[in-house]
């Protein structure tokens, strides 16, 4: 089983993962508070939003993540719930289509993180943890991109 988290912004993350999926010969599981998209025959697991905080307090956690304000109910249901899935499914790997935190979380229950890129630099400290998180990072994107990551 492989767990893979789809980030809720565009819908770009969801259909990079199911491209993804449709190569791997493990079954796949997304967790994301997109919906399930027309056609996703494998697992969909939906979170709680975490991103509607009208004042969100700490953030950014002095600039050492991206988004893990303090006190934020739908972060806490969220992170319970992706660690919940983690605890049932014990996956063999779990790739993260980007956030810091989803991958910190899940290599805290000891599972092998597979890390999701975007071209550019990513220099900030949050991106350098979720890299020297990741047992391995994943870039898909054509080889003319330049794959310049820190």
């Amino acid at each position: 089983m492989i767990g893979y988290y789809a980030h809720h912004l565009g819908r770009g993350h969801a259909e990079t993962a199911w491209c993804i999926a449709a190569r791997l010969t493990d079954d796949v599981t997304v967790l994301s508070s997109l919906p399930r998209p027309p056609g996703w025959s494998a697992g969909w697991v939906a979170l709680p939003r975490d991103d509607d905080a009208l004042s969100a307090r700490e953030p950014n956690a002095n600039g050492q993540l991206h988004w893990a304000p303090l006190g934020h109910r739908g972060l806490r249901d969220r992170m319970a719930a992706i660690a919940r899935w983690i605890q049932e499914a014990a996956p063999s790997v779990f790739v993260v289509d980007v956030s810091v935190e989803v991958a910190a979380l899940a290599r805290l229950t000891g599972t092998p993180i597979v890390t999701v890129v975007l071209p550019g630099k990513r220099r900030d400290p949050a991106h350098r943890l979720c890299y020297t998180l990741a047992d391995a990072v994943l870039a898909p994107w054509p080889a003319s991109v330049s794959p310049i990551l820190l």
